[in-house]
């Protein structure tokens, strides 16, 4: 969910909006709908390869956040 001045199209302006989870949870959030639509491709390879495409680029993410985590683990070391 993007932080934008003006409202989402989509939105009725008297919605109160959701809480905006942190990025590590969108992360593996996205990490689990991608494999699962790996898991059941489609018909059209393209969405099977740009599907593909976004799974390593959530992946490296995940792994970033993973290593972030362990490194404030750590004793001794700073977020």
């Amino acid at each position: 969910m993007c932080l934008l001045s003006e409202p989402h199209p989509d939105r009725s302006p008297g919605l109160i909006p959701a809480a905006i989870p942190d990025a590590r949870l969108l992360v593996d959030r996205s990490c689990v709908l991608v494999k699962t639509m790996l898991d059941r491709p489609d018909e059209a390879a393209p969405n099977f390869v740009l599907l593909q495409m976004l799974y390593e680029q959530l992946q490296q993410l995940h792994d970033i956040f993973e290593d972030s985590e362990r490194q404030q683990l750590k004793p001794g070391t700073s977020p």
